[in-house]
């Protein structure tokens, strides 16, 4: 009768002692690609962007992301462009532009994103940092590509 009551807490005992110990070891993070730079997402209320990467190929910065949909507060209809800032060390702008999103209006569905990419034919500078912006609304001193 004791071994039938002891048995349940011991599973649970191992049980608990594998999970704390996998949690409680050290993680790495993956290795960043060969010419990939530093990206800063500003959040928005309306969207998510997820996904976000930018690197050096060449003489041309390759920025492309995904867009999903926020679900709380957001109905209706959401459209707009990304905007991108190719920043410096100090946080100075190089290069400021707009790029469109994938379809253009972002879906409600829960699966399906929205997606961008723009080539800036310039090179980052090191330690340089690339902005990325869901705006919706005209630009007026933005270059669009």
């Amino acid at each position: 009768m004791k071994i039938v009551k002891i048995i349940p807490v011991l599973t649970l005992l191992v049980f608990n002692a594998v999970i704390l110990t996998g949690c409680a070891g050290e993680k790495t993070l993956p290795t960043p690609q060969p010419g990939s730079i530093a990206v800063r997402i500003v959040p928005t209320s309306a969207v998510h962007i997820v996904q976000a990467s930018a690197r050096q190929e060449g003489t041309i910065l390759v920025v492309d992301g995904k867009i999903q949909r926020r679900w709380i507060g957001n109905r209706g209809i959401v459209k707009g462009h990304v905007d991108i800032d190719v920043l410096d060390a100090n946080g100075t702008p190089i290069r400021s532009l707009s790029t469109s999103c994938s379809p253009n209006i972002i879906p409600n569905l829960s699966n399906v994103r929205s997606s961008f990419k723009a080539r800036v034919p310039v090179a980052a500078p090191e330690g340089g940092v690339v902005k990325v912006r869901f705006h919706n609304g005209p630009d007026e001193n933005r270059e669009v590509l």
